[in-house]
């Protein structure tokens, strides 16, 4: 009885299916960004006339936070995809604080 009870509280460890996969499936996926992206970002975002600071987060690296003034938050949702293709999955927007 306790055996069902603990598959239970673990399906994402004992139970396959249900397109979640397992933990292990979900983490093997994650790829970790290598450091020349973060210039790569760098030099997206200049050449959009954006001098915005960018970090990496994320269990794998491969989130990618960009700090930028709220006006110019348009400019940097353009530049989201040529941001992707340096291998990011993920782009966030942290609105900076007003100066």
């Amino acid at each position: 009885m306790s055996d069902a009870r603990d598959r239970r509280s673990r399906p994402d460890e004992t139970q396959s299916g249900g397109g979640g996969g397992t933990r292990a499936s979900r983490s093997a996926r994650s790829v970790s960004v290598p450091d020349e992206a973060l210039d790569g970002a760098r030099a997206v975002l200049a050449a959009s006339g954006l001098d915005a600071a960018v970090e990496r987060a994320g269990h794998a690296g491969d989130m990618l936070v960009v700090e930028a003034p709220a006006d110019r938050l348009e400019d940097v949702r353009a530049c989201a995809t040529e941001l992707r293709k340096l291998g990011f999955r993920y782009v966030t927007i942290e609105i900076a604080p007003d100066a």
